[in-house]
């Protein structure tokens, strides 16, 4: 009895905070109050004026009130906005606040400023630079994502939590790069030594990128970290990252070799999804699991190594790898893939090798039995240096 009391009480607060919240409109600009004299804004229309000052009073029926916080797409696709000013009290800009705000070219935000969800200048592809004031305590995964003409991120040297190393963005001690100005024309860089972790697109489309270095005490590369660097060409993945996560090299066009770590467990989906110049891969031996879509058009890719620790293949893994000939595989009994991990023309035309033993299995295995050609694996074969 006691408890459904709590959850009626519960209940009661919740009807009672949504019923005192008020929604009005000035201008294009929806806002929603937020208790007292605080305001959000949810939406704006697609017709707002080219330069945006959010820092003017806010005055409806007779009452004044403070913009606090820009909430999740309010502003999304907004593509005719060229300049926005924020006032003091805002505190928060939230998820996918100005996501594809194409012509967005400058945006000042104020000290008062606390929290950059994530993704919430995703897609603004006309932002130049940007400066991150003090008081700002957390900047979401993604949040700079694709916004391929943005050439610097300052931060101010007060801030406790994030700063920038020559422009690019860093957790304070540069554990973690939040994101690196895709705009910049620098062919290499080299992340500092004591980086442990790449942040969700946080080199995405740098198309100017030729080569990168990574530390040796790299752990974590996180989602589409590098997509879209169309012109790196080759990198090695330091030995202690033991995952590559979705999207990681989706659509780095001249990619043509990638070194992975011996410690690596699983590929993401995607990860090297259009990776169009990349020709053979040795997935190493502890990886378990490579997801959906994983070498999806790598139309260069003509063989692979797959160890015997693999477990599953995701769905359309190798899909349009139409010039794969040959793939070698150590698992001692077939696994269980879906019916598109293969192309039809893959069935036909590639060899699968797999030890001698084993043939007999993959030759009598649903899907595996697709293929046309399965042979023992040759002896002079030896990815991974064991004997048998």
């Amino acid at each position: 009895m006691i408890a459904i009391k709590r959850i009626l009480g519960f209940l009661f607060l919740i009807t009672v905070a949504t019923a005192q919240a008020e929604t009005f409109q000035i201008g294009h600009i929806t806002y929603q109050t937020i208790g007292g004299d605080s305001v959000e804004i949810i939406k704006c229309s697609h017709k707002q004026a080219n330069n945006l000052d959010l820092s003017k009073p806010i005055e409806y029926n007779g009452k004044n009130y403070q913009l606090v916080s820009i909430g999740e797409s309010a502003f999304e696709d907004c593509d005719n906005i060229f300049k926005i000013t924020t006032p003091s009290t805002l505190k928060r800009i939230g998820h996918k606040a100005f996501y594809g705000c194409k012509v967005l070219y400058e945006i000042t935000l104020k000290e008062g400023l606390e929290s950059i969800a994530p993704e919430a200048f995703h897609f603004c592809s006309g932002l130049h630079t940007i400066s991150i004031p003090g008081t700002v305590k957390e900047i979401g995964d993604g949040a700079f994502w694709r916004t391929w003409s943005l050439k610097d991120i300052k931060v101010h040297p007060s801030n406790s939590e994030y700063i920038d190393n020559a422009g690019v963005l860093f957790t304070r001690t540069n554990s973690r790069i939040v994101a690196y100005p895709a705009g910049r024309n620098n062919p290499t860089y080299s992340l500092p030594s004591n980086t442990t972790c790449i942040g969700t697109g946080a080199f995405a489309h740098c198309k100017d990128l030729t080569s990168i270095y990574l530390p040796n005490g790299l752990t974590e590369i996180r989602r589409y970290a590098f997509e879209g660097c169309k012109n790196i060409t080759t990198i090695t993945i330091p030995k202690s990252v033991e995952t590559i996560e979705d999207g990681v090299f989706m659509d780095c066009l001249k990619l043509r070799a990638i070194t992975l770590p011996t410690k690596m467990q699983s590929i993401g989906d995607h990860a090297f999804d259009n990776c169009q110049s990349l020709g053979t891969i040795t997935v190493p031996h502890g990886v378990k699991r490579i997801g959906d879509y994983a070498f999806f058009d790598c139309i260069a890719m003509r063989s692979i190594n797959l160890p015997k620790t693999l477990e599953n293949i995701g769905d359309f893994c190798f899909g349009n790898c139409f010039g794969m000939k040959a793939i070698y595989l150590t698992n001692t009994k077939p696994i269980k893939i879906g019916d598109e991990t293969f192309p039809e023309d893959l069935y036909n035309n590639a060899t699968l090798y797999v030890k001698y033993y084993a043939v007999d299995a993959f030759r009598h295995t649903e899907v595996w039995t697709n293929f046309k050609f399965i042979y023992s694996e040759p002896t002079s074969h030896r990815p991974y240096g064991l004997n048998y």
